[in-house]
């Protein structure tokens, strides 16, 4: 029972290395964006709707994105 256990944790909580290769993929897409978004697309036009997300932060954003590659989408893509 406690073997059971401790596979059905690491199987939920640690990624095998196709799920670590798409989720630091996805991650670096992710950051890629939002740099870009940041340094080109607000820096000729503050007005636009993306902005006004990418100027609170770039901290809660790439905490926000690692939960989701990292934790979240893993799990659903097991499911599927």
């Amino acid at each position: 029972m406690f073997v059971v256990l401790i596979d059905s944790f690491r199987r939920l909580f640690f990624l095998s290395r196709a799920e670590l290769r798409i989720a630091l993929q996805s991650f670096t897409i992710k950051l890629i964006l939002f740099l870009l978004i940041e340094f080109v697309v607000c820096q000729f036009d503050r007005s636009r709707t993306v902005c006004r997300l990418v100027e609170r932060g770039f901290v809660p954003l790439l905490v926000v994105f690692a939960l989701m590659d990292f934790v979240v989408i893993p799990r659903v893509r097991r499911r599927l």
